[in-house]
């Protein structure tokens, strides 16, 4: 008895084997013991293996589940990144324009001169303007040394 109580402990569940064992060794009557043993060992290997079946099943939703949480996990850190890496280009672009709109150290001597000049355009022409509105309103006529044939000047 000893041995089958090891076996049993040792191996978890009884084989069909174990128990034809069992039977023979105790006898196999219905009301013998070992009959009554042998029922139990059924029951209780029918009820380990659901128990395993379950067990497994419940891994293998377990096992689902983890992988479905990380490949989550995953989609989340890569939108993270990919808002990460869109907010660095916005920054890139918006220095590269920065840049364009600030000139270089020897360009801005350049700058200062073209602004001269074109203040010193705007002012003659603004001149001019205003001496070809006053001969209008007081037709009076054009001296030769008052312009080039009555044309304002474009440069």
């Amino acid at each position: 008895m000893n041995r089958i109580r090891e076996r049993i402990q040792v191996e978890g569940a009884v084989s069909q084997k174990s128990i034809d064992k069992i039977n023979l060794a105790l006898g196999s009557d219905d009301s013998s013991l070992g009959a009554r043993l042998a029922v139990q060992l059924r029951e209780d290997r029918i009820d380990s293996e659901q128990t395993e079946k379950s067990r497994e099943a419940n891994e293998s939703e377990n096992s689902i589940e983890l992988h479905v949480q990380m490949i989550d996990m995953e989609i989340a850190s890569i939108k993270e990144l990919k808002i990460k890496i869109e907010a660095e280009e916005d920054m890139s672009e918006e220095a590269n324009l920065d840049s364009l709109a600030i000139p270089e150290g020897h360009s801005g001597i350049n700058i200062l001169r073209y602004e001269g000049a074109i203040r010193r355009q705007i002012s003659a022409d603004c001149k001019e303007l205003n001496r070809l509105q006053e001969r209008r309103l007081f037709s009076i006529p054009l001296k030769p040394s008052q312009g080039r044939s009555g044309i304002p000047s474009l440069n």
